[in-house]
């Protein structure tokens, strides 16, 4: 799955004029009338706004080959994505110079246990290494 032209959830029918009418209405509207309901009901939040939200910090830090954030927001998992720098790693058993990933996750642990947590870790950190998913010919 992935998000269409003007889309900003998956899965959603909303689109990014919903969005941005949102933004723009004053902060006590915004309260009264989605952020209240929201937290009484679970169920409408992750029709609302899913359960799954990701950010980049982008290019922030580059020059010192590294960046990365905290992701905050009532998301049940949340990831920051950094920017990707080029250092030394060990490949084998040589030491080559790699492009790596700055990425933090965050888990709501009143939702997800510590160690279901670790696997899937492991599991992304070996799909984003060997580039699954993605087409090695245009690349």
């Amino acid at each position: 799955m992935s998000l269409g032209e003007g889309e900003v959830q998956i899965g959603a029918r909303r689109d990014q004029r919903l969005t941005r009418a949102f933004v723009l209405l004053p902060r006590f509207l915004r309260t009264f009338l989605v952020w209240r309901r929201m937290i009484r009901n679970p169920f409408f939040a992750k029709r609302m706004m899913g359960t799954v939200a990701v950010t980049s910090v982008g290019s922030i830090g580059t020059s010192r080959g590294y960046a990365w954030a905290i992701p905050i927001g009532i998301h049940p998992l949340g990831f920051a994505l950094g920017s990707i720098a080029r250092k030394p790693g060990l490949v084998g058993d040589e030491v080559t110079v790699r492009e790596y990933l700055s990425m933090t996750v965050l888990f709501d642990h009143d939702v997800t246990d510590g160690v279901p947590v670790v696997r899937f870790l492991e599991r992304l950190k070996e799909l984003l290494e060997r580039a699954y998913g993605l087409d090695r010919e245009g690349i």
